[in-house]
């Protein structure tokens, strides 16, 4: 997932296509620049989290097997 803001220094064109481009590889979704570091704590953050919580539950089971 990219996200991607608009200011006032780009066009409604530049965002149009600055989002096809990164459509092309993934889900691009427009985000408000104050919550830029909301969406990088959880785009960032949330792989690893899962990671850690599918091997705790790996490790228990083969623990357990």
């Amino acid at each position: 997932t990219t996200a991607v803001c608009k200011n006032e220094f780009a066009s409604d064109e530049d965002l149009a296509t600055i989002k096809n481009l990164f459509s092309s590889i993934g889900l691009t979704t427009e985000v408000p620049e104050n919550q830029f570091a909301i969406f990088t704590a959880i785009a960032g953050c949330s792989p690893a989290y899962v990671y850690m919580f599918k091997d705790g539950l790996a490790r228990v089971a083969k623990k357990v097997a």
